[in-house]
């Protein structure tokens, strides 16, 4: 696995591990989301930045915080 994929892994691992169910966390990730200006948080987490800004909304969710 080269670096450039290590943003977009940590956010499959962090959804994988809240979902559990890895139809609900791919749908989740391919689903435009309106915190994120409507993107695909899978789009957004491609560099160092986007996935942080994902990893941030996934801990909110986690956490039962609004985003």
């Amino acid at each position: 696995m080269s670096t450039s994929d290590e943003p977009v892994m940590a956010v499959v691992r962090m959804t994988a591990s809240i979902w559990h169910d890895d139809a609900d966390a791919q749908a989740w990730l391919t689903a435009p989301h309106p915190d994120l200006g409507g993107q695909r948080p899978l789009d957004v987490a491609e560099d160092e930045g986007g996935a942080r800004l994902v990893l941030r909304l996934l801990d909110r969710m986690i956490h039962g915080l609004p985003a």
